[in-house]
């Protein structure tokens, strides 16, 4: 994995994906402000079931877009290409805020 990339890990245990085409896939509902999710197009995103266990599923961000309406609204829902390379990655037990941990590229 490209260790210079911004990474987005994340724990998604109620499997909130929503697939787009072959290739691209929707997750949401996260608590991440709008300059936060512009900061992560590009960036890969990774999913995580706890912070101890690698990655399960990911790709590059390619865009967002917030809910409107519901339960959810004003949460990013973030669209991305699925890669296989983001598959199998620890993210460490240090800089999580609840759900998250951005990891800026170096």
């Amino acid at each position: 994995m490209d260790e210079t990339r911004t990474r987005v890990h994340l724990i998604e245990k109620k499997n909130y994906f929503n697939k787009l085409s072959d290739r691209e896939y929707e997750s949401g509902w996260w608590s991440v402000d709008d300059e936060t999710a512009k900061s992560l197009v590009g960036a890969l995103i990774l999913f995580h079931e706890t912070r101890q266990t690698p990655s399960f599923f990911g790709g590059e961000v390619l865009g967002f877009r917030l809910e409107t309406e519901g339960d959810h609204k004003d949460r990013v829902i973030f669209r991305f290409e699925i890669s296989n390379a983001c598959k199998g990655i620890k993210a460490g037990p240090k800089g999580w805020s609840l759900e998250k941990k951005i990891v800026r590229g170096v």
